[in-house]
């Protein structure tokens, strides 16, 4: 996530690039283990619930 300040905003963006979006900095919070876990681990499970539904 690239970030910048301006007068309590903060301009996001994903990482590996995409649209930008502005919010006020009191709406943002760091990312949890959770948070950052989340993703590539749906990302496992389908494919393994995609290898399950060959076989």
């Amino acid at each position: 996530m690239d970030t910048s300040t301006e007068a309590g905003l903060i301009y996001l963006r994903p990482q590996g690039g995409g649209v930008e979006w502005i919010v006020q900095r009191d709406h943002v919070r760091l990312a949890t283990a959770t948070d950052q876990l989340r993703p590539p681990l749906a990302a496992v499970n389908a494919q393994s619930l995609r290898r399950a539904s060959w076989g």
